[in-house]
């Protein structure tokens, strides 16, 4: 990063990103427009971070339990879900961009990725099913090198016993997408308004 930031504001940061990006009208499905939108914003504030390609995973304990041990997917007790990666065991599916859409998943990383931040990571809960993921979602791999090089790296929260899971993919066909290629005037104002409130928490430090 060009210069020292805390996870709390990152984490504030990315709520107001992506809390604008809903009320904006996007679907919960828009990793390319938060993902964009809160790089906007960093950038702004003279944090360095890069777009990554990663595939994301969530599941409940015992469903993460029951697959290290062995137990088949389909048998695995508790719910999983994942998006742009497939689950431990399976066969890795082609990523195509399709118009405007992208059928992965795009985060941020700090440039030695030990930061990673994914503003909404909120897509991959399920609370119906006793999964939720409230919000976007700040972390730091215990091996950086090691997450680069495509090792899975696994966040279990404490409060809500979800894991998330995170591993970085080589995929770049998401640059073609129209959020990428250029910034749409929309998005650039949904992002402007959200820096505006960013501008009103303390500095990061």
């Amino acid at each position: 990063m060009s210069k020292t930031v805390s996870t709390v504001w990152l984490e504030h940061a990315a709520l107001i990103v992506r809390q604008h990006i809903l009320d904006a009208g996007y679907q919960v499905q828009t990793c390319l427009e938060s993902t964009r939108a809160m790089e906007y914003v960093l950038r702004a504030h003279g944090l360095r971070f890069e777009p990554q390609p990663v595939g994301a995973w969530a599941c409940c304990p015992q469903w993460l339990a029951d697959m290290s041990s062995g137990v088949p997917q389909d048998q695995c007790r508790g719910f999983s879900f994942g998006v742009g990666d497939p689950m431990p065991g399976e066969e890795p599916l082609p990523l195509v961009a399709a118009g405007s859409a992208w059928d992965g998943h795009l985060i941020l990383r700090s440039p030695d990725a030990d930061v990673l931040i994914d503003p909404s990571a909120d897509q991959l809960g399920h609370p119906e099913r006793n999964m939720p993921v409230m919000g976007p979602f700040v972390a730091r791999p215990q091996n950086p090198t090691a997450w680069m090089a495509g090792q899975r790296a696994f966040f279990p929260n404490s409060a809500t016993g979800v894991v998330l899971a995170y591993r970085a993919t080589a995929d770049q066909t998401w640059r073609g997408t129209p959020v990428w290629t250029r910034m749409p005037k929309r998005l650039r104002a949904v992002a402007d308004d959200a820096l505006r409130r960013t501008w009103a928490i303390e500095a990061p430090k």
